[in-house]
C-alpha cells in the first residue's frame, strides 16, 4: 500500500520550481508565440485606442505600426495588403517563424533529487 502512496505523491515545491525553470528557459519562445497570436487576431481600426507613442504624439504613420499591420495581413493571407503596408512584413514573418522553430522547447527530463 505504501508503494501506491509514493507513486502518486508529488513534491509540490519542486514541481513549482521546475515550472518556473521551464518558463525562464522558454521565455523568448513564449513571447514570440504570444506576439504572433496577438498580431493574427489584432483588429487594426482607427477608432480603437492605440498603444503607439507616435500616434499619441500626433503622427499618422510610423514604421512600427506599418510592419505590425504588414505582419497581421501576412498572417491572414492578405499578401498584397501586407506588401503595401511594409515591404519587410513578409520577410519579418518568415524570420519570426524560423526563430520560433529554432528555439522551440525540447523535451527535457527534469528529475527530482531526493
Amino acid at each position: 500500500m505504501q508503494h501506491l502512496e509514493n507513486k502518486f505523491s508529488y513534491d509540490f515545491p519542486l514541481l513549482i520550481n521546475q515550472c518556473f525553470y521551464w518558463l525562464k528557459e522558454n521565455l523568448e519562445w513564449i513571447f514570440w508565440i504570444g506576439a504572433v497570436f496577438l498580431l493574427f487576431f489584432m483588429p487594426f481600426q482607427d477608432e480603437l485606442p492605440s498603444l503607439c507613442v507616435y500616434h499619441a504624439l500626433g503622427w499618422e504613420n510610423c514604421f512600427g505600426c506599418g510592419i505590425g499591420r504588414s505582419i497581421h495581413y501576412c498572417l491572414n493571407g492578405q499578401w498584397q495588403e501586407s506588401w503595401n503596408m511594409h515591404v519587410f512584413g513578409i520577410p519579418a514573418t518568415c524570420i519570426i517563424f524560423i526563430r520560433i522553430i529554432q528555439i522551440r522547447p525540447r523535451k527535457s527530463k527534469l528529475h527530482a533529487t531526493t
